[in-house]
C-alpha cells in the first residue's frame, strides 16, 4: 500500500507539471493507479454495503479500462512527451502553439523568456492578449499570415530582430488543429550580414577612390569626390584635406565635404598657425594617427587642439597623415559635430588607404608636371639650337660671300679708278656741251660703281676694328644730329629713351655710327613709303652684361618669308638703283666683329624692331640724358606695334 501511495503521489505531481496536451494522459494513469487502491480500501472498510463485498476485482477492472483508454485512444506509449522534454524544451527558438480558438495551448521555455511570464500564466489565454499586446507581432492575431518573415521585438529598451515562422498544425484526419508560431533570434546573423555588407561597401569605396585618382584629368574634383565617399561610408558629418605650406608653419584647408545640413567653413580654415595643432603635427610627422572619440574628454596638454575643435563645434575627430615623396604635406580628417562618435577600424583603414592613394596621385601629378617642364625646356633648347645653327650657317654663308666679294672688288677697283680719272681729264679738254653731259653721266655711274666696290670691300674686310672706350648714347646722338634735318623734312618724329647709367664699352665709334645710321635711314624710308609720316623710337638699356639698343618704327613691317633673308648680301626688295642689298649685311658683320648679336622682330602691319646687344667691357658710366621710365617706353611701344602699314619692307 505504501508503494502504491508513493506512486500515486508522483503521478499527481506529474499531472500538475504536465502541459495541457499531456494532462489527459496523466489523468488516465492516475485513475488506473487509484482505482485498485480505492477498491481494496472500500472492501476493508465498515462502510455499508462494501463491508461484506470484495471490490478489488471491480477496482482492477476500472484500472484496466483506464489503461486501455490511455494506450489506444491517448497514445500513452508514444515518445511525444520524451521528445518534447529533450528537444522542444531545450530548443533556443521560441515556440507558441495556438488552437483553433486562437488560444495559447503550449509554449516552451524560450517563449517564456521572451514574454517574461511563466507558462502557467499564459496557457489558455487568447493569442491577442499574449502575442499581440506583449510582443506586438500582429495587427490581428486571428489573421496571422502563414510563412516566413522578419520582425523586430522591443524588450527592455532593446530591439532584437527575429525570424517569424507561422505554420498550420493538422490532425491525422486532415482537420486543422491549430497553428504553430516560431520565433528565432537572428541577431548574430544580422550582425554577420551587416559586417559582410560593410566590408563590400568598404572595398567598393576603396575601388572607386583608387580609380578616381588614377588617370585623372582634374585632381581637385577627384579629391572632392573622394572626401565625399569617405564621409558617407564612415557616417561622419565633415571631411577635410589640409596642406602645410613650404615652411611648415601654417596649414590651409584646400578641400572640404559637408553632409546635408552642415554649413561649409573652408574659407575660415586658411593660413592656420600650426601652433594651434602642434601636438597633432608632431604625431603626424611620426606617421601616427590622431584619434579623438570625445573632444570634451581630451587630456591635458592638448588645450590648443581642444580649443580649435570646440571653436568649430567638432565633437569627434580622426586624422591621418598625408605623405608625398616621403614628406609630410598635410593630413586628411573626419569630424562629427552632432554627438561623439566611436571611430571604427574600418574608418581608420579607409582613411589610411585613401591617404596613400592621394599621396601617390600627388606624386604622379608632380612627376608629370616636372616631365612637362623638362619637355618645354628641351623644346626651348632645341629651338635655340636650331636658331644657333641657322646663325652659324648664315655666318658661314656671309664669310664665303665675303671672300668672293673681296677678290671681285679688288679686281674691279683698279679699272674703275682708271675710268674715273680718264673721264675727269676728258671733261677738262672737251668743249662740246652734249659730250660734256655724256661724260658727266659716265662719271656719275663710275662713282656709283666705285661706291659699290667700296661697300663690298668694307663688307669683306677682315681687319680688326679700332676699338676704344666710347659711350653708346653719344654715338646715337651723333647719328641723330646727322639725320635730324631729313627726319623733320619727312615729318618723322624720333623719340629717344637713352639710359644715362649705361657704362662705357670697347667699340669702334665709326663702325657703330655706320650701323645706327643704316637702321635710321631704313626706318625713315619704310615709314615714308608706307604712310608719309610716323615715329622712330630708340631705346638703350643694360641687360646683364650687355648693352641693348632697340630701333623701333611704325612702318609696314617685314613679311616672314623676307625676314629670314634680310642679312644676306645683295638681297633687297627695293627698286633698281635704290639699294645694293649690302647695308644690313655690313651691319651684321660689324656687330659680329664686336662679339655682339643682332636680331629683328617684325610682322606685316605692326612695324619692325631691330635689336643689338653689345658686351660691356668698360667700368665707368656717363650721365648724358635724364633717365626715362620704362613704363613710358612700353606704352609707346604698344602703340607702335599696333599701327597698320602697307605691304612694303625696308632693309
Amino acid at each position: 500500500y505504501l508503494l502504491i501511495s508513493f506512486g500515486i503521489f508522483c503521478m499527481i505531481q506529474a499531472y500538475f507539471r504536465a502541459s495541457s496536451p499531456y494532462r489527459t494522459q496523466a489523468s488516465v494513469l492516475l485513475v488506473g493507479a487509484i482505482a485498485p487502491l480505492a477498491a481494496s480500501l472500500l472492501s476493508l472498510s465498515d462502510i455499508e454495503p462494501f463491508a461484506f463485498m470484495d471490490t478489488t476485482p471491480f477496482g482492477f477492472t476500472v484500472s484496466g479500462l483506464a489503461l486501455a483508454w490511455g494506450l489506444f485512444l491517448l497514445r500513452l506509449l508514444d515518445v511525444v512527451p520524451v521528445a518534447r522534454d529533450s528537444v522542444i524544451n531545450n530548443m533556443p527558438d521560441a515556440m507558441f502553439v495556438l488552437n483553433t480558438l486562437n488560444r495559447v495551448v503550449d509554449m516552451n521555455p524560450a517563449a517564456e523568456k521572451i514574454l517574461g511570464q511563466p507558462a502557467s500564466e499564459v496557457l489558455g489565454q487568447p493569442a491577442s492578449q499574449v502575442i499581440e499586446e506583449n510582443l506586438g507581432l500582429f495587427d490581428d492575431a486571428e489573421n496571422i499570415v502563414y510563412g516566413r518573415s522578419e520582425i523586430v521585438v522591443t524588450s527592455e529598451n532593446t530591439q532584437v530582430p527575429y525570424e517569424l515562422n507561422v505554420a498550420a498544425v493538422f490532425e491525422e484526419n486532415g482537420r486543422q488543429a491549430g497553428r504553430l508560431v516560431m520565433l528565432r533570434d537572428i541577431t548574430d546573423r544580422k550582425r554577420a550580414d551587416t559586417a559582410i555588407n560593410h566590408r563590400i561597401e568598404f572595398e567598393k569605396t576603396i575601388s572607386t577612390i583608387s580609380s578616381r585618382l588614377v588617370g585623372i584629368a582634374d585632381i581637385n574634383e577627384a579629391i572632392d569626390d573622394s572626401l565625399k565617399s569617405i564621409g558617407i561610408f564612415s557616417g561622419a558629418r565633415q571631411s577635410h584635406l589640409f596642406f602645410l605650406n613650404e615652411e611648415g608653419t601654417h596649414v590651409d584647408n584646400t578641400h572640404e565635404w559637408c553632409a546635408d545640413g552642415v554649413l561649409p567653413n573652408i574659407s575660415e580654415l586658411q593660413n592656420l598657425n600650426v601652433i594651434s595643432m602642434m601636438y597633432w603635427i608632431k604625431l603626424l610627422r611620426e606617421g601616427q594617427v590622431v584619434t579623438i572619440f570625445d573632444v570634451s574628454e581630451m587630456p591635458d596638454g592638448t588645450q590648443n587642439e581642444k580649443q580649435f575643435l570646440e571653436q568649430q563645434g567638432i565633437t569627434s575627430f580622426l586624422a591621418v597623415p598625408l605623405f608625398v615623396e616621403q614628406k609630410l604635406e598635410g593630413f586628411i580628417g573626419l569630424e562629427n559635430i552632432d554627438n561623439p562618435k566611436g571611430w571604427t577600424a574600418a574608418d581608420l583603414l579607409l582613411l589610411r588607404t585613401c591617404s596613400d592613394v592621394m599621396g601617390n596621385a600627388f606624386e604622379r601629378n608632380r612627376a608629370e608636371n616636372r616631365i612637362r617642364d623638362a619637355n618645354r625646356e628641351l623644346q626651348t633648347a632645341l629651338e635655340q639650337l636650331k636658331s644657333s645653327q641657322a646663325q652659324l650657317m648664315q655666318s658661314d654663308k656671309l664669310a664665303a660671300i665675303g671672300q668672293l666679294v673681296s677678290g671681285v672688288a679688288h679686281e674691279l677697283n683698279n679699272p674703275l679708278m682708271a675710268i674715273s680719272g680718264t673721264v675727269e681729264l676728258m671733261q677738262v679738254y672737251v668743249n662740246d656741251d652734249l659730250a660734256k653731259e655724256d661724260l658727266q653721266n659716265l662719271h656719275s655711274n663710275t662713282m656709283r660703281a666705285t661706291s659699290i666696290v667700296s661697300n663690298l670691300l668694307s663688307f669683306a674686310r677682315k681687319s680688326e676694328p679700332e676699338k676704344k672706350y666710347i659711350s653708346i648714347n653719344e654715338t646715337i646722338e651723333s647719328v641723330i644730329r646727322l639725320r635730324s634735318y631729313e627726319l623733320n623734312l619727312d615729318d618723322i618724329e624720333l623719340v629717344e629713351y637713352l639710359d644715362d647709367t649705361l657704362p662705357n664699352t670697347m667699340a669702334d665709334f665709326q663702325q657703330l655710327q655706320q650701323v645706327f645710321l643704316n637702321f635710321i635711314i631704313n626706318a625713315e624710308q619704310a615709314i615714308k613709303e608706307a604712310h608719309g609720316k610716323g615715329k622712330i623710337f630708340i631705346q638703350t638699356r643694360l641687360t646683364g652684361d650687355y648693352v641693348r639698343i632697340d630701333f623701333i618704327d611704325d612702318g609696314p613691317g617685314i613679311p616672314h618669308e623676307v625676314k629670314a633673308r634680310i642679312f644676306e648680301p645683295f638681297f633687297t626688295t627695293k627698286d633698281v638703283g635704290k639699294g645694293t642689298g649690302l647695308g644690313l649685311s655690313i651691319c651684321y658683320g660689324i656687330i659680329q666683329e664686336h662679339n655682339g648679336q643682332i636680331s629683328v622682330e617684325s610682322a606685316v602691319g605692326k612695324g619692325t624692331t631691330f635689336s643689338i646687344e653689345l658686351p660691356v667691357t668698360g667700368k665707368s658710366t656717363v650721365t648724358y640724358h635724364e633717365k626715362l621710365e620704362n613704363s613710358n617706353f612700353d606704352d609707346q611701344l604698344d602703340r607702335i606695334l599696333n599701327v597698320q602699314g602697307g605691304d612694303e619692307w625696308h632693309e
